[in-house]
């Protein structure tokens, strides 16, 4: 079981992943949305080929194999009811974003 600081630094480094990765699919979306605009028509259909390329899932279970390792996944109802459990405690402190 990590303690509270481990908490904290294994948080704010998958917020730093998350921020990367949101940063990433925004500049794809913002590309696509230039190609779009200038007329190229095919935009869609790459963007849906490259979601179902067949090796995605594989590849992205290995590249997180070590969240999974780290903290074990729980079966999808036990995990939504915990997070709706969560959010239904949480009090936020501090200004609204």
């Amino acid at each position: 079981m990590m303690d509270e600081l481990e908490q904290r630094i294994f948080i704010r480094f998958l917020t730093g992943k998350l921020k990367e990765y949101w940063r990433e699919l925004a500049a794809h979306r913002i590309f696509a949305e230039t190609l779009r605009a200038n007329g190229y028509q095919d935009v869609d259909k790459i963007l849906a080929a490259a979601r179902a390329y067949p090796s995605l899932p594989e590849e992205m279970d290995r590249h997180f194999a070590w969240l999974d390792k780290l903290i074990p996944p729980l079966e999808s109802e036990i995990q939504e009811k915990a997070l709706l459990e969560y959010l239904q405690k949480w009090q936020p402190d501090g200004e609204p974003n």
